[in-house]
């Protein structure tokens, strides 16, 4: 009965030790996978203009890379511009803006979310109305080339500014057709989001 009594006693350290040890390892594997959040997570209310998801998807280049200098993509996006310009309507051009939630990821402030509102989001919205003025009362407007600015640097991060090298170029031109006369526009400042390029200045 005690050599029964002994055995029990072994079967169970045994037991409670192998468990012990099958709980170290999911902790462990725990630890080393990733933690994936939904898309949603941390999102800030819309502020007045809806403004759309970065171009680029999930997967797609990183942010680090530098975008191609006239993809198809962008004169549709352009060409959302000039209609928002058309009309006066900023929320129209939301997918050629620099996106909130990447200057929420790269900038290094403390309310980047503010500082997008008050600085990106506000003077686009400006400078969209004084461009406006040029084309008022006309819809008769045709894109005809874009050509990227010559002036392109890639960030070098520091505190109170990007904290990733994105790349930055000054005074892309698009020439278009208003009315038939040839005019152009100069974008005073794009910046790059996941292979993709974005006004983050636009006069």
């Amino acid at each position: 009965m005690k050599r029964f009594a002994r055995i029990c006693v072994v079967g169970v350290m045994l037991i409670g030790a192998a468990c012990s040890k099958s709980k170290r390892e999911l902790k462990k594997a725990d630890a080393a996978a990733p933690v994936v959040l939904p898309s949603d997570a941390g999102v800030v209310p819309e502020s007045s203009v809806s403004v759309a998801p970065s171009f680029a998807d999930a997967g797609g280049p990183s942010d680090e890379d530098m975008p191609p200098s006239n993809p198809p993509e962008l004169t549709v996006r352009l060409q959302h511009l000039f209609e928002a310009i058309s009309q006066n309507k900023a929320e129209l051009a939301a997918d050629i803006l620099f996106p909130r939630d990447a200057f929420m990821q790269v900038k290094d402030v403390s309310d980047p979310a503010r500082l997008w509102e008050s600085k990106i989001l506000l003077n686009f919205a400006h400078d969209l109305s004084q461009a406006h003025k040029k084309v008022h009362g006309t819809d008769r407007i045709e894109i005809v080339s874009f050509e990227l600015g010559h002036q392109v640097t890639q960030v070098v991060p520091k505190k109170r500014d990007f904290k990733k090298p994105l790349w930055r170029v000054k005074k892309s031109r698009v020439t278009y057709l208003l009315n038939g006369k040839r005019e152009e526009l100069l974008i005073a400042e794009m910046t790059s989001w996941r292979g993709a390029w974005y006004v983050s200045n636009l006069r």
